[in-house]
């Protein structure tokens, strides 16, 4: 038999069979297969993510003052004081301030105006300029310059007098200018006069005392050193004023002790012999 016809057996046993199908079997075997949903296999992966847990908030605890008092204080010195914009190892001085001393300027002046006119003391720790009048006694730790009248005492450190009048006692520190239109009515103490004015009174000084031509005095003078130019008018006594001489008595001078006598030489006497009979 030839392979044609064999094959054509076998096809017809199968059809027998019913192993082969039919067309109209094939199709309602797919539209079956397109009513039936699809089924896939999925895995589901659990995971398990763990609960936030919760804590009480801790009671707070009560503060034992007793402990507080008892602690000692801490004494903090802020010397050094270390900024953030420094390196740990560098340190900035805190600053330090303190209160500026009252002090009272060396310069200050006083001024009297000529047309002021003062009834009564007046003191000063400063110069002063008295171009007015004064009726009372001026006391001053500096200067005093007058152009004015002062009828009262002056007591300063330093007079100068330039068309001034004076009707009272100076007492100055240092040195006295009596220029020729000024008169002083009274007595005068200080260290050194100059004077082309005029004077009535005693003058005493520490140092000297010159009086120029112009000058005029009325009084006696006392004064280490005296210089007079021609032409001034004296009337009273000078008294120079010489160094006190310190006088030094000689101390006693040792006694020397007396030698001692010398010691007598011994006298012997003639020995007496027994006599023999």
């Amino acid at each position: 038999m030839s392979e044609k016809s064999n094959n054509f057996k076998t096809a017809v046993n199968e059809l027998l069979s019913g192993k082969v199908k039919t067309t109209d079997e094939s199709a309602a075997t797919q539209a079956q297969a397109q009513t039936e949903p699809l089924v896939t296999e999925t895995k589901v992966i659990s995971s398990t993510v763990p609960s936030p847990s919760f804590s009480a908030p801790e009671e707070p605890k009560a503060v034992d003052y007793a402990s507080l008092e008892a602690t000692p204080p801490v004494n903090v010195t802020s010397e050094k004081v270390r900024t953030s914009i420094y390196p740990e190892s560098e340190s900035v001085l805190a600053p330090s301030f303190s209160a500026p001393e009252k002090t009272q300027p060396s310069n200050m002046l006083s001024i009297f105006a000529p047309d002021l006119v003062v009834e009564g003391n007046v003191k000063s720790k400063s110069d002063v300029n008295l171009n007015g009048y004064i009726k009372g006694n001026v006391t001053c730790e500096g200067s005093i310059n007058s152009t004015g009248t002062i009828d009262g005492n002056i007591d300063g450190t330093d007079v100068v007098l330039t068309g001034s009048t004076v009707n009272g006692n100076i007492n100055v520190k240092g040195s006295i200018i009596i220029d020729n239109n000024s008169s002083v009515t009274g007595d005068i103490t200080g260290h050194t006069l100059i004077s082309d004015g005029t004077i009535n009174g005693n003058i005493s000084l520490d140092d000297s005392i010159s009086l120029q031509s112009n000058a005029s005095v009325v009084g006696n003078i006392k004064a280490r050193n005296i210089s007079v130019e021609g032409g001034t008018s004296l009337s009273g006594s000078i008294e120079i004023k010489t160094a006190q001489a310190t006088s030094f008595e000689s101390a006693p001078r040792p006694t020397q002790p007396e030698a001692p006598a010398a010691p007598e030489a011994p006298r012997y006497s003639s020995p007496i012999f027994p006599t023999t009979e």
